[in-house]
């Protein structure tokens, strides 16, 4: 559902910049975070599937949790997060989560939600492993922003999305040694990545987390080119409600 302007205006006056945090949780935090969602992925009710063949049915797992645990969960997040997100208190802020358990990356899409009335707000990731622990992988979140939940396969041929999102630069495109640090090379994923620049690459290392606005274009690098072949972490989204 496509937000009004007046909304979009009103989401954009709680925006800011990319907030990168080293060492922001503890050893025992991350641990616990994963005992959460081997909790969450144990109840195959809340568990949902991505990129499943006839040869590989453990692609991607994602994980809601519901109930207790998802109060416990954004109960710890609300603690860790306000004093960044919230600092005057004055806000009612909402978080939903999910884990993310991936063999495959995301391509390019926005969290901004369907709900047309959601006053959307900050979002982050929380890496918990990262398979080999040697190797690097990336969460890449990109300059342009659109304020409804999409997917973008290829920009330049979707008219429709186009008029969704600001700051496209068909003009320009990314030096093929940028475009080399993330993503290997493949003519489709060129295609798709055209118009699009890069504003934060949080590489993924376990304690540190990143926040951004959930109106930003994100995805994955291609992680299984720099001999990634597992990672979990936990999303997080919030809205403010009024």
């Amino acid at each position: 559902m496509i937000k009004s302007a007046e909304l979009i205006e009103k989401i954009k006056s709680y925006e800011g910049p990319v907030i990168k945090l080293n060492d922001f949780f503890s050893t025992q935090e991350i641990q616990t975070m994963t005992q959460w969602s081997e909790q969450c992925f144990s109840n195959k009710s809340v568990t949902s599937t991505r990129l499943q063949d006839a040869t590989a049915t453990d692609n991607d797992l994602t994980g809601h949790p519901v109930g207790e645990l998802k109060k416990q969960i954004c109960d710890f997040l609300n603690k860790k997060f306000s004093p960044l997100i919230n600092k005057n208190n004055d806000l009612n802020i909402e978080f939903d989560v999910a884990f993310h358990a991936n063999k495959k990356p995301y391509g390019i899409h926005t969290d901004s939600g369907y709900d047309s009335e959601e006053l959307i707000y900050k979002q982050g990731i929380i890496p918990l492993i990262n398979k080999p622990d040697d190797k690097k992988t990336h969460t890449v979140i990109l300059k342009q922003k659109c304020y409804h939940s999409s997917s973008f396969p290829n920009i330049k041929e979707d008219l429709k999305a186009q008029k969704f999102v600001e700051l496209l630069d068909f003009s320009t495109s990314l030096s093929p040694e940028t475009y080399k640090k993330y993503w290997k090379c493949c003519p489709d994923r060129e295609k798709q990545m055209r118009g699009f620049t890069i504003e934060h690459p949080f590489e993924w290392k376990i304690k540190d987390t990143v926040i951004w606005d959930r109106s930003h274009i994100h995805c994955s690098s291609d992680f299984e080119a720099t001999g990634v072949n597992f990672k979990l972490g936990l999303m997080w989204i919030s809205r403010i409600i009024n």
